[in-house]
């Protein structure tokens, strides 16, 4: 054990832990991101999360930090109090007539949009609304592993959307949506149809951090394409004036922006952001087996696009083609090209033997995907051996830009060579990841 200290704690102030670190409300009543604890009550923080703790009058809490947690008191502004009255308002103008009622969370990177999304979700629940949470980051996302977007219906308060699995699965195979925007824009619009079907209440929309740049015209057709009855801006008031995401919301969707003081929350290093990812794959893939299957009986996709055998594929070499209804063609052959090329003129995507191997996968059987694996051998005759969870009937093998090498300890990112310009995802771009 590192620490252990009582503390009083005061509406005026917020205490932060960072696990690993256990807390015991000893007298009073706290607020963990829309959550009550009262007396005698016990809340453990994992390994490298930070939340607050809050009060609307005097409590005492005993906290304990172990190796590598901590804990602070923090003026106010690290919380979800700064949130509250304005997501009070919005609760309170809450028309079903049309559900679901949407709320789409943007900001930059490190802004609190994770932490926002849980309190608006758990704010929802505990007000007898059905929410769910649809989370649209490709490379930080909590309900899914990298590379794909995930969408979960909640049922009960939680702490860390973490907590959480999707329900729903649209895999991208891609970490980063710079030049791949409008395949984002129509996941997120795949997953939303699910909702518009179902009996929820409420569907709060969680994007990534890509907002400068070409990731404002990305963003603001992400918000005209969903169609939100509120989109929560999260910024720094002192910079609002010069905010070019602001301005052009405020202009392109009108009487539906409401700013929202951004946390203060520490910035994620590029080290910690790696770590996050490799931590999420390792969740989804943990405690797999090895499962056989031939790229000549399974349909393959990529990036939305579906390929299949037809009369007109053909084999030699060891290679494979297939095809899809637009005309697009599929091609995996035996050489060791540490790129994935992607031609919109001849229309066809291309991928060696060594961008198969310890590819990061999803499986999908009867338009649903089952779960996600490991390609961990390739044979001349294209059967691939994938380290996976999944024990269900598969028809669908999802291909992707990520490599998972010394057992789920790195990621090599491949390179897409598109048509045009050169995207190379192995160089992490920070306003994105």
């Amino acid at each position: 054990m590192l620490s252990e200290e009582v503390i009083s704690l005061d509406p005026s102030m917020t205490l932060m832990v960072q696990g690993p670190a256990e807390l015991e409300v000893l007298k009073g009543v706290v607020e963990i991101l829309g959550i009550k604890l009262c007396q005698h009550e016990c809340f453990r923080v994992k390994r490298n999360r930070v939340v607050p703790v809050e009060s609307l009058e005097n409590a005492l809490v005993s906290v304990s930090a172990f190796d590598g947690g901590g804990f602070w008191l923090s003026e106010s502004g690290c919380g979800v109090k700064i949130w509250s009255e304005e997501v009070k308002k919005i609760f309170e103008k809450i028309s079903l007539e049309t559900r679901p009622f949407q709320i789409m969370v943007v900001g930059e990177t490190d802004s609190g949009k994770s932490t926002l999304s849980t309190y608006l979700a758990n704010y929802a629940i505990s007000r007898g609304f059905r929410t769910c949470v649809l989370d649209g980051d490709l490379g930080q996302g909590d309900l899914a592993p990298p590379g794909c977007i995930g969408l979960k219906f909640v049922e009960k308060n939680f702490f860390d959307l973490r907590e959480l699995s999707a329900d729903y699965y649209d895999f991208l195979g891609i970490i980063s949506p710079r030049g791949f925007q409008e395949h984002v824009v129509e996941a997120l619009l795949r997953l939303k149809s699910l909702v518009t079907k179902s009996s929820a209440d409420v569907l709060i929309v969680n994007t990534d951090g890509y907002v400068k740049d070409k990731g404002l015209t990305y963003k603001v057709n992400t918000v005209l394409r969903l169609e939100p009855d509120v989109v929560l801006f999260l910024g720094d008031e002192d910079g609002l004036n010069d905010s070019d995401l602001f301005k052009t919301l405020s202009t392109a969707y009108p009487q539906k922006i409401v700013f929202l003081r951004r946390a203060k929350a520490k910035q994620k290093t590029r080290e910690e952001r790696f770590h996050r990812r490799l931590s999420q794959y390792r969740r989804f893939l943990s405690r797999g087996q090895i499962r056989r299957f031939s790229l000549f009986n399974l349909k393959v996709k990529f990036l939305n696009k579906i390929f299949y055998l037809n009369d007109t594929s053909f084999f030699g070499n060891y290679s494979l083609c297939k095809l899809d209804d637009d005309g697009w063609k599929l091609l995996v052959r035996p050489f060791d090209a540490p790129y994935i090329l992607y031609d919109d003129n001849c229309r066809e995507l291309s991928f060696s033997s060594y961008a198969l191997n310890r590819m990061f996968v999803a499986l999908e059987y009867r338009g649903a995907v089952k779960g996600f694996g490991i390609i961990v051998h390739v044979d001349p005759e294209l059967t691939v051996e994938v380290y996976t969870k999944v024990d269900d009937e598969v028809d669908i093998i999802h291909l992707s830009s990520i490599k998972l090498v010394n057992n789920l300890n790195n990621e090599f990112l491949i390179p897409i060579l598109k048509q045009g310009f050169q995207e190379n995802f192995s160089q992490e771009d920070k306003s994105i990841q």
